[in-house]
Protein backbone atom coordinates (compact mmCIF):
# COMPACT_ATOMS: atom_id res chain seq x y z
CA UNK A 1 0.00 0.00 0.00
CA UNK A 2 1.08 3.33 -1.10
CA UNK A 3 0.49 6.65 1.21
CA UNK A 4 0.38 9.81 -1.28
CA UNK A 5 2.00 12.62 -0.16
CA UNK A 6 0.72 15.91 -1.38
CA UNK A 7 3.07 18.59 -2.73
CA UNK A 8 3.44 21.55 0.01
CA UNK A 9 3.17 24.57 -2.26
CA UNK A 10 -0.25 22.91 -3.51
CA UNK A 11 -1.50 22.78 -0.07
CA UNK A 12 -0.63 26.59 0.99
CA UNK A 13 -2.45 27.78 -2.41
CA UNK A 14 -5.46 26.36 -1.35
CA UNK A 15 -4.87 27.81 1.95
CA UNK A 16 -4.28 31.30 0.58
CA UNK A 17 -7.32 30.67 -2.07
CA UNK A 18 -9.72 30.10 0.67
CA UNK A 19 -8.53 32.48 3.02
CA UNK A 20 -8.85 35.12 0.39
CA UNK A 21 -12.80 33.80 -0.85
CA UNK A 22 -13.68 34.13 2.69
CA UNK A 23 -12.29 37.25 3.14
CA UNK A 24 -13.69 39.17 0.08
CA UNK A 25 -17.54 37.21 1.17
CA UNK A 26 -16.89 38.94 4.47
CA UNK A 27 -15.81 42.13 3.75
CA UNK A 28 -18.90 42.05 1.26
CA UNK A 29 -21.59 40.93 3.59
CA UNK A 30 -20.39 43.48 6.38
CA UNK A 31 -19.99 46.44 4.20
CA UNK A 32 -23.63 46.01 2.34
CA UNK A 33 -25.05 49.69 3.20
CA UNK A 34 -28.87 49.69 4.61
CA UNK A 35 -31.50 51.76 2.67
CA UNK A 36 -34.06 53.86 4.27
CA UNK A 37 -36.44 50.92 4.11
CA UNK A 38 -34.83 49.49 7.27
CA UNK A 39 -36.74 52.32 9.13
CA UNK A 40 -39.48 51.10 10.72
CA UNK A 41 -41.59 54.12 9.56
CA UNK A 42 -41.60 57.13 7.77
CA UNK A 43 -40.86 60.08 10.01
CA UNK A 44 -39.57 63.59 10.66
CA UNK A 45 -38.02 64.80 14.13
CA UNK A 46 -38.55 67.89 15.13
CA UNK A 47 -37.80 69.85 18.89
CA UNK A 48 -35.83 66.09 19.68
CA UNK A 49 -39.38 64.34 18.89
CA UNK A 50 -40.10 61.72 16.60
CA UNK A 51 -43.59 61.91 14.51
CA UNK A 52 -44.53 59.30 12.67
CA UNK A 53 -46.03 60.49 9.32
CA UNK A 54 -49.48 58.42 8.36
CA UNK A 55 -50.21 60.21 5.54
CA UNK A 56 -53.74 61.51 6.21
CA UNK A 57 -54.57 65.33 4.67
CA UNK A 58 -54.60 67.99 7.30
CA UNK A 59 -56.98 71.19 5.86
CA UNK A 60 -56.46 73.74 9.39
CA UNK A 61 -52.65 74.72 9.62
CA UNK A 62 -51.46 77.45 11.94
CA UNK A 63 -47.88 79.03 12.32
CA UNK A 64 -44.66 77.48 10.36
CA UNK A 65 -42.94 75.45 13.17
CA UNK A 66 -39.93 74.71 11.38
CA UNK A 67 -37.87 73.35 8.46
CA UNK A 68 -36.48 70.11 7.27
CA UNK A 69 -32.96 70.27 7.52
CA UNK A 70 -31.55 67.14 6.28
CA UNK A 71 -32.97 64.29 4.45
CA UNK A 72 -31.67 60.78 5.82
CA UNK A 73 -31.33 57.48 3.94
CA UNK A 74 -29.19 55.15 6.42
CA UNK A 75 -30.62 54.36 10.21
CA UNK A 76 -28.34 55.95 12.69
CA UNK A 77 -28.71 58.81 15.20
CA UNK A 78 -28.85 62.56 13.79
CA UNK A 79 -29.28 65.77 15.17
CA UNK A 80 -31.80 68.08 14.48
CA UNK A 81 -34.76 68.65 12.25
CA UNK A 82 -34.79 65.59 9.47
CA UNK A 83 -36.95 63.46 8.04
CA UNK A 84 -36.46 59.72 5.93
CA UNK A 85 -39.30 60.24 3.89
CA UNK A 86 -39.45 64.18 2.91
CA UNK A 87 -36.48 66.37 1.44
CA UNK A 88 -34.61 68.91 3.12
CA UNK A 89 -36.23 72.52 2.91
CA UNK A 90 -40.24 71.04 3.70
CA UNK A 91 -41.70 73.12 5.52
CA UNK A 92 -43.43 71.90 9.30
CA UNK A 93 -46.52 73.51 10.95
CA UNK A 94 -48.77 73.31 13.74
CA UNK A 95 -51.84 72.11 12.80
CA UNK A 96 -54.99 74.39 14.27
CA UNK A 97 -56.39 73.44 17.86
CA UNK A 98 -54.10 70.43 18.52
CA UNK A 99 -50.99 70.83 20.32
CA UNK A 100 -47.93 70.61 18.83
CA UNK A 101 -46.39 67.38 21.07
CA UNK A 102 -49.32 65.36 20.03
CA UNK A 103 -49.12 65.95 16.21
CA UNK A 104 -47.97 68.57 13.70
CA UNK A 105 -48.17 68.94 9.75
CA UNK A 106 -45.85 68.40 7.26
CA UNK A 107 -45.96 69.92 3.83
CA UNK A 108 -46.16 67.98 0.56
CA UNK A 109 -46.86 68.43 -2.94
CA UNK A 110 -49.27 71.67 -1.75
CA UNK A 111 -50.82 69.65 0.64
CA UNK A 112 -50.66 69.04 3.90
CA UNK A 113 -50.50 65.45 6.14
CA UNK A 114 -49.83 64.58 9.61
CA UNK A 115 -47.23 63.44 11.83
CA UNK A 116 -47.93 61.83 15.06
CA UNK A 117 -45.52 62.17 17.83
CA UNK A 118 -44.05 58.67 19.04
CA UNK A 119 -41.64 60.39 21.50
CA UNK A 120 -38.25 61.37 22.28
CA UNK A 121 -36.29 60.56 18.93
CA UNK A 122 -33.25 58.36 20.72
CA UNK A 123 -34.91 56.87 23.53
Amino acid sequence: MMLEIKNKNTLNKAKITTFIFYTIFFTLLVGCKQSSTDWAFHFVVWNEDIYEIDKSVIVDVEKEIGTVKKYVENEGYYKGVFSNFVPKGTKLYKIKDINVNEAIAVELDGYYIEARNQGKYGE
